[in-house]
This record gives structure tokens, C-alpha cells and sequence, in this order.
């Protein structure tokens, strides 16, 4: 019954009826109405009336319980379609991402060169694979292709060792000469926030070929 809570007025209008069961015929007026008897017998005009306030009770009791059943059927068809519609939403989503996966799948290996991941920038393909290193770390950042793909914000990154360019929060090229500065503490920090997010949301595909982890140690400088 916490359906009663939200039934509209119209539905719980359909109960009213029944109400004398509850408590007995009650007049406009408010005043109970009674009959005579006659030597102790009930008086015949009472025997008609109580008649005929159980075949009204009885009627309105089953029009109400049709209405209320009839109302949450209603109800839970609202629910049913709601959760159809979500279910439908969610496979089409599921399918979606799935073709997404297979199209921009790339096939691991150990170690990738400079010149390899330069034909994974987004351009050739602009449902493929994205590639990037930091850190001696590729990942496959597809997922990202709105950021990372052409014409995206980070699209410097793509195809390329982002590692300096990412440690230096950095969407230009170096200059030559900031190119030979090492990196300090805290561009060292700063990459390696980075990696955390890479490794939490981006698929590993390998390994940099010839990286030197030196550059981008927290404990060696």
C-alpha cells in the first residue's frame, strides 16, 4: 500500500464508496439514520436499506479494488518501458564501444622506435589507433582521440615521445636550447602525475626503444 501515497485523486476518488462499510450509513445531514422495530424484530424497511448498502458497499469495493489494480498496472507498464528503453540505450552504447575498440586496436609489442610511432599520430586514420610515449610508456590513446587527435588540444603529443613536452606542461615545440636542460624536480613530479592518469585510463602497447630512465628518475638527477 505505499502505492496510496502517489495514487492521483482520480484513483483514490474510487475508494470513497466503500466507505460505509467503515463505519456505517451516514446521511448528509450527519446524523446516523435509524429505523424502528417492531416487537423486537428488525422493522422490514431496515431489512431493504441494509440490502441495499451491501450490494452498493459491495459494488464500489470492487470497482475500487478494479480501479487501484487497474492503476498500478499502469503504473508499472510506465517502469517496464522506462527500464526497456535504459536497457536498449546501454547494448546500443556496449555495441558502440566495442566497434570503437576494434577499429582503433593496435597489436602490442615490446618496443616501439621514434619513427614507428610517428605513423600513429591520427591523421591516417581518424578512427585508429593514437600513439604516444612518456616516460618509456606507449599507450594507445584512443579513448582520447577528442583531446589527442587531430585538430584536439594535446594533439602535439600524438605519434611521438611526449615525455619532456608532458613533464614541462608544455603544447609547443622546445627550443633548442631548453631541449638540452634536464628536467628538474618538479617537471619530474609533474610527469609522473601524468603516468598515474596514462595508467589508469590509456592502454600500455610497450615500451620506448632506447629511453634512458635516468632522465626522468625522481631519486637521480
Amino acid at each position: 500500500f505505499n502505492h496510496l501515497a502517489t495514487m492521483p485523486r482520480s484513483a483514490l476518488a474510487l475508494l470513497a464508496p466503500a466507505l460505509p462499510l467503515c463505519g456505517g450509513f451516514v446521511p448528509p445531514n450527519g446524523s446516523p439514520r435509524r429505523f424502528g422495530t417492531t416487537n423486537g424484530a428488525i422493522h422490514p424497511q431496515e431489512k431493504s436499506m441494509t440490502a441495499l448498502r451491501l450490494s452498493v458497499a459491495g459494488g464500489a469495493v470492487a470497482t475500487a479494488i478494479a480501479g487501484f489494480a487497474g492503476w498500478l498496472y499502469v503504473d508499472g507498464s510506465d517502469d517496464r518501458e522506462r527500464r526497456r528503453r535504459r536497457e536498449a540505450e546501454e547494448a546500443e552504447y556496449a555495441a558502440y564501444e566495442e566497434e570503437r575498440a576494434r577499429q582503433a586496436y593496435v597489436e602490442p609489442r615490446e618496443y616501439w622506435t621514434e619513427e614507428e610511432l610517428r605513423a600513429y599520430d591520427g591523421t591516417r586514420d581518424e578512427d585508429g589507433p593514437i600513439l604516444f610515449a612518456a616516460d618509456g610508456v606507449v599507450f594507445n590513446v584512443y579513448k582520447g582521440r577528442n583531446f589527442y587527435g587531430p585538430g584536439g588540444e594535446y594533439h602535439i603529443f600524438a605519434g611521438r615521445d611526449a615525455t619532456r613536452l608532458l613533464a614541462r606542461t608544455m603544447v609547443e615545440e622546445e627550443t633548442e636550447e631548453d631541449a638540452k636542460k634536464p628536467l628538474n624536480m618538479a617537471e619530474r613530479a609533474a610527469l609522473a602525475g601524468w603516468m598515474i592518469t596514462f595508467k589508469g585510463k590509456y592502454e600500455i602497447v610497450g615500451k620506448l626503444e632506447g629511453f634512458d630512465p635516468k632522465t626522468t628518475s625522481m631519486t637521480r638527477m
